[in-house]
């Protein structure tokens, strides 16, 4: 998932390795090695150990990604609350202009404000990302 800041945008091309195997093709990848392995010259213990160190270190790497995820949506979550009320300078797709952060929604790509800009006038579904400025 892809969380926005205030101010800047979020390359989700940049935040993904792009040679690495995932949990599932690992276990697959073991599996396998282990059911064709020769019976009469198995995997040495040295092999064997140093093959179970990286699924420990990638299931640990999992967890640490998935913790790291629910702390940046926490954090745009909170973001987001603390702007409710405030007004806001901001330039989207739907419009631009200077308003008050009226409400928020929140999406599985991360929450989606909308400025009242005039009594007549809301911007819908903005991304934190773009919140040009923030005015007391």
């Amino acid at each position: 998932m892809e969380i926005d800041a205030i101010g800047g945008a979020v390359n989700a091309a940049t935040s993904e390795a792009t040679n690495t195997i995932d949990l599932e093709g690992f276990l697959r990848l073991f599996i396998t090695q282990l059911t064709y392995q020769d019976p009469t010259n198995p995997t040495s213990n040295e092999e064997f150990l140093a093959q179970m160190a990286q699924f420990a270190g990638l299931e640990q790497q999992r967890q640490t990604a998935e913790r790291v995820e629910g702390l940046l949506t926490m954090n745009s979550a909170d973001q987001s609350v603390n702007l409710l009320g405030k007004r806001v300078q901001v330039d989207s797709e739907q419009g631009s202009g200077v308003g008050t952060v009226s409400s928020i929604r929140f999406t599985d790509q991360g929450p989606a404000l909308n400025i009242t800009v005039s009594s007549n006038r809301i911007i819908p579904n903005v991304r934190l990302s773009q919140i040009q400025l923030i005015r007391n």
